[in-house]
């Protein structure tokens, strides 16, 4: 008798599975284990034009994280602030990038510590690929399994010249989703989402009740993918 196959997506070829059979356990409410949390991590656009985006965010960020703690996820170290330099080319205003680690998003969003200290003309999928290859020192690696990004603008090449065509390997690679709260006309962004299996949400006005429900949409959909 010939063992099942399955395939496997980044090697291409039928990986054999072993032919012995799995025992069937009884499921017992009293011995199950507690949900292991899952960990997301944003990449917030720090840009001089996501000002009018702030103050919702900081707004709906309450209704965020009480949503998100019904949902079992945990949002914790790891807002990714990117910066462009501006067309002139003057550094005056720009916001140092870096990964702050601090345990509320409502704090992280309106305190906004930073770490690092560069003037790198970055793209909005730099923030991605760092937050989908960086890990927490505590965290088990392979543990991050959804990235949000919050922006206003379209995206260009990685400063190391990534594309978002190669960026899309690195994030199926690394087994993370990518969501994008941002112009849901930009092909980029919905290459990276289709492709990843993730969520876009266009920016139309700018409210709290929108990005409540947004953050109560994610919530939902990063708890199915933890029962998978």
């Amino acid at each position: 008798m010939t063992s099942p196959t399955s395939v496997d997506p980044f090697a291409g070829q039928p990986v054999s599975l072993p032919s012995k059979a799995f025992p069937t356990r009884t499921h017992n409410p009293t011995r199950a284990k507690p949900r292991r949390k899952a960990l997301v991590k944003f990449v917030y656009d720090k840009s001089g034009s996501m000002d009018e985006l702030d103050r919702p965010v900081v707004q709906c960020s309450h209704e965020a994280v009480d949503e998100c703690a019904r949902d079992n996820i945990e949002l914790r170290s790891g807002l990714l602030f990117v910066r462009d330099i501006p067309e002139n080319g003057a550094n005056e205003g720009l916001v140092d990038r870096g990964i702050v680690a601090i345990d509320e998003f409502k704090k992280l969003i309106a305190s906004e510590p930073l770490i690092g200290n560069s003037s790198d003309d970055e793209s909005q999928l730099d923030g991605l690929l760092r937050a989908a290859l960086t890990d927490w020192p505590d965290v088990k690696s392979g543990r991050v399994k959804h990235v949000i990004l919050v922006t206003n603008s379209g995206t260009k090449n990685a400063t190391d010249g990534t594309t978002p065509e190669q960026a899309v390997d690195v994030f199926l690679r690394q087994g993370v989703r990518v969501h994008i709260i941002g112009p849901a006309n930009v092909d980029a962004y919905k290459l990276l989402t289709g492709r990843t299996g993730g969520l876009l949400f266009p920016i139309p006005p700018i409210t709290k009740d929108y990005f409540t429900s947004i953050f109560q949409t994610l919530g939902k959909t990063v708890t199915a993918t933890m029962a998978k």
